[in-house]
């Protein structure tokens, strides 16, 4: 008997950016994602609010 094919879909999302002159890459999820996406074509600067050890981006506010 021939099994149906199983689709397993896995995205991951990370922002790069600039601190104390250093890039960082931290993962986010996609809510943050868009908003870094919406911003950037306008060079709009955002707030990043760094989640737990400062090892994720849980918040992007325009500034």
């Amino acid at each position: 008997m021939a099994r149906t094919p199983e689709l397993i879909k896995s995205v991951y999302y990370e922002i790069s950016f600039q601190a104390n002159n250093q890039t960082q890459t931290l993962p986010t999820n996609y809510e943050v994602y868009r908003e870094v996406v919406k911003a950037y074509p306008n060079q709009i600067p955002l707030e990043l609010v760094l989640g737990l050890n400062n090892q994720s981006v849980e918040k992007a506010e325009p500034q």
